[in-house]
């Protein structure tokens, strides 16, 4: 485990794709759902609902140095989208009083696109890449994401999409501001900001 020295010096960001919810809950709240592996549910593609409605795209940028975590809900995962994405971190994190200095990624398109190279150089961050096929290198977004869906996401059976969506703000805020986190000691994020 590593860990910088000043807040921003490197920050991790990556997308995770959700499934979107359908009114009424979906399968979640069909019989029998969960009591085995078998069965019509087990059988559904992951992330696509009934009506064909669009998956929802999640994009989550962590400090290595504090753990405070910026999460949005995206339409896509395209550079344009992206490169939005990074402007509104960028002033989030400089509205906290943190100046960010690298950012690293993944390979995927939506970090080698033009316009997301361009944010960042505007900016004056450094971009760096993983190497590709090795997500543990930005294992801290990784370990995000997977707190995003375990107590967030996944947490509790959702009637809709919307009202999972309207959870984010309030756990996003117990993250930053009440949960305890073992890798800082015990500490929340927004203390050692």
């Amino acid at each position: 485990r590593y860990e910088r020295h000043a807040p921003g010096e490197l920050l991790h960001l990556d997308v995770k794709k959700i499934g979107r919810i359908p009114p009424g809950g979906g399968k979640r709240f069909a019989p029998g759902f969960g009591e085995t592996r078998s069965g019509p549910h087990s059988k559904k593609p992951v992330g696509v609902d009934p009506d064909g409605d669009r998956d929802t795209w999640r994009s989550t940028i962590t400090p290595t140095c504090r753990g405070y975590a910026y999460v949005e809900v995206l339409a896509d995962e395209t550079g344009p989208t992206t490169a939005g994405f990074l402007k509104r971190a960028l002033a989030f994190f400089r509205a906290m009083g943190v100046r960010i200095r690298r950012v690293l990624t993944d390979n995927g398109w939506n970090y080698l696109s033009r316009t997301f190279k361009e944010v960042a150089f505007a900016h004056g961050v450094a971009l760096k890449l993983t190497r590709p096929y090795r997500p543990q290198t930005n294992g801290k977004a990784e370990a995000f994401i997977k707190i995003l869906q375990n107590e967030w996401a996944y947490a509790r059976r959702y009637l809709s999409n919307e009202q999972r969506m309207a959870k984010l703000t309030h756990f996003m805020r117990y993250y930053n501001h009440r949960r305890p986190h073992g890798g800082i000691g015990g500490l929340v994020p927004a203390a050692r900001l």
